[in-house]
């Protein structure tokens, strides 16, 4: 059952957010940090982000689709890990945060993602703001596992009018046997 109410607030947690960002390349670090909302039908994260170097590719000079991807990333499993530590989201019910740790990598899953650019960011200081929006659990069937499902909408800027958006669906597979 989930403790959320309309409008709390949860504060950066530092030591959470290192926790998440654990299995990331130093240099690939790009949160700075985060908090995360509750609203009506959602729950939102919003954070601060830096690219200081590509670890690809040459200085594009601007905010790339790889970068979205990877900030997109780090602040999912971070929203993921806040919404089962307060209980945020019902489709996490039952779930602890040792659970998350256990399925962080191999087990979130990015089903379907879409990104639009709209105007170059710079990506040594912008904002980003993901979406929890619908949530459910998949039973298992005769041809699929359990799981659990998150629509997501994430969209990032910087001060000087560069944007972009997209959506993605999130499963998150192997849920805990205790929360199905």
């Amino acid at each position: 059952m989930s403790n959320r109410t309309v409008n709390d607030v949860v504060a950066d947690d530092v030591a959470l957010r290192e926790q998440v960002l654990a299995p990331y390349r130093e240099h690939c670090k790009y949160l700075r940090s985060i908090s995360v909302r509750s609203e009506e039908d959602s729950v939102v994260a919003t954070g601060e982000f830096s690219v200081g170097e590509s670890y690809y590719i040459d200085s594009t000079g601007h905010f790339n689709a790889v970068e979205y991807n990877i900030c997109y990333n780090q602040a999912a499993y971070y929203l993921i890990a806040q919404s089962i530590q307060h209980q945020l989201l019902p489709a996490f019910d039952g779930w602890t945060i040792d659970d998350f740790w256990a399925r962080q990598l191999g087990d979130v899953l990015i089903v379907e993602f879409s990104t639009m650019f709209q105007q170059q960011i710079n990506p040594s200081g912008f904002t980003g703001e993901l979406t929890f929006g619908k949530s459910w659990e998949q039973p298992a069937t005769p041809t699929s596992p359990p799981l659990v499902a998150i629509e997501t909408k994430c969209r990032f800027w910087d001060e000087t009018g560069g944007k972009c958006q997209g959506r993605a669906l999130l499963a998150v597979t192997n849920p805990p046997k205790q929360a199905r």
